[in-house]
């Protein structure tokens, strides 16, 4: 588990690691929520104060506390808000205020008052305390700090519920909700925390896998150019087979442009399907195979990637034809279909039973796994005696 970065004592911005943005959301959400709900009972506190004037002992004081209030407020909410979190000493600030504005709020109103929705300090202060519970820090500070403004309203209403008992109930209603909704207040900024910390922590394993993958498919794609290139003209020599010496040295050549051009990051493919097939076939003309290249039919190319993924799933085709089929001509037919284009590899060879084809490499990877990859879909049809045909389709 990744644990919640915190800002020290006293300061109102979260040193943070840059990377942790989804910590940084959850204390602002939880900042956000005791402006909005601050916000609120200002406004509340103004309408009591305008609609019930003279019901209060004292308006003007019961005036002049909404107005340091609001300016409280606003300094204190303005430092949170530009620091994207409640900072700690702003929250005590906060504390501070309410307790002296639950005291002024007794001396301007009734005794009878200070339980009802006149006593608009009462909603006001109990933000103050929800927004103490909801720092992350020892859950006894943030207790003691409730304690002191739940216990500062109850000594405020105290006269009143001596004299009359009616009001008793509602004044320890009252009173309780401070634990209430601090309570409240700190499992839900302690779920945004966790939920926050499990992000960062899922996110950074699956960067840690996507850069594992990266290089798993890097090494497969390097290790595809080698055995479609290289390893293929070595394995021809070293197989004994009487070759043609300038044949050799001309696919050596070829082989040794191409690595070159890979290694400098050139986009292989880049004359086109119909180029990049005929290359093939004089390629394979040189090995002793004649390739018809059919390709009349096809005048768009599909991307270079897809290009590249494509004529190396034929080249691998081929090279399965040179080693099992035991025949020198093979047909290459390439079509537009719909939403791509379909190019199949059709020899009339010795042919095998699919039911007992061993997986290789060069099948796998070399043709299934590199036309996957570009979003294509491979088919393999053969049969004893009758030759084998690989289909492979690939989006234009």
């Amino acid at each position: 588990m990744v644990a919640p970065v915190v800002a020290p004592p006293g300061e109102g911005r979260w040193d943070r690691h840059p990377g942790d943005d989804a910590l940084a959301g959850s204390e602002r959400a939880v900042a956000l929520s005791m402006l909005t709900v601050r916000f609120v009972h200002l406004v509340q506190g103004l309408i009591c104060v305008a609609t019930g004037w003279h019901r209060y002992r004292r308006p003007w004081l019961a005036a002049g506390l909404l107005g340091a209030a609001t300016v409280e407020s606003a300094v204190v909410g303005g430092v949170a808000f530009r620091a994207g979190r409640h900072g700690e000493a702003g929250v005590w600030v906060d504390n501070a205020f309410g307790v002296v504005g639950l005291v002024a709020m007794a001396a301007a109103s009734a005794g009878q008052d200070r339980t009802t929705s006149l006593n608009w300090m009462l909603p006001y202060t109990v933000t103050s305390a929800a927004a103490t519970a909801a720092l992350d820090r020892p859950r006894w500070r943030s207790a003691a700090a409730v304690g002191l403004l739940g216990g500062t309203y109850a000594l405020s209403v105290a006269p009143a519920v001596r004299r009359r008992q009616a009001v008793a109930s509602t004044a320890v209603a009252n009173a309780a909700s401070y634990a209430g909704f601090a309570a409240v207040m700190d499992i839900f900024g302690r779920y945004l925390r966790r939920s926050a910390a499990e992000f960062v922590e899922a996110r950074e394993l699956a960067v840690a896998r996507g850069r594992a993958l990266a290089a798993e498919q890097e090494r497969t794609r390097q290790y595809r150019m080698l055995h479609d290139s290289a390893l293929q003209t070595l394995e021809v020599i070293g197989s004994g087979a009487v070759l043609d010496d300038a044949a050799v040295r001309r696919q050596a050549r070829r082989d040794a442009t191409r690595l070159r051009a890979l290694l400098r990051g050139a986009t292989p493919g880049a004359d086109g399907l119909r180029s990049s097939l005929e290359e093939l076939a004089d390629m394979w003309a040189d090995r002793g195979i004649r390739v018809n290249v059919v390709a009349a039919e096809v005048r768009d190319d599909p991307g270079p990637g897809v290009l590249d993924a494509l004529t190396g799933a034929v080249g691998e085709a081929l090279t399965n034809v040179a080693k099992h089929a035991g025949v020198d001509r093979v047909v290459i037919r390439a079509r537009r279909v719909a939403g791509g284009i379909e190019v199949s590899v059709r020899d009339h060879g010795r042919g095998f039973d699919p039911a007992t084809r061993v997986a290789r490499y060069g099948v796998t990877q070399s043709i299934d796994g590199r036309v996957a990859a570009v979003g294509g879909r491979v088919e393999h049809w053969s049969a004893p005696g009758r030759g084998t045909r690989v289909t492979v389709w690939v989006p234009a």
